[in-house]
């Protein structure tokens, strides 16, 4: 195959490919704007420590460095 069918080949991919994502995208927006889309709380994040894994919390402030 000559390079540039490949290269519209890959094109035409790109191009179908961001057209149904621009169409996902519309219809989440839809959903939103309706008020269809329930968020919920995140589940399993530790409360009261920021967000910071058990095995990092007693690290010293400063490592090295200058």
């Amino acid at each position: 195959m000559k390079a540039q069918t490949l290269v519209t080949i890959a094109l035409v991919v790109l191009v179908v490919v961001y057209g149904i994502q621009t169409i996902q995208l519309m219809n989440i927006k839809e959903h939103i704007s309706s008020g269809n889309i329930k968020v919920s709380p995140l589940s399993g994040a530790p409360s009261g420590q920021g967000g910071v894994p058990q095995n990092v919390q007693n690290l010293p402030e400063m490592v090295g460095g200058c």
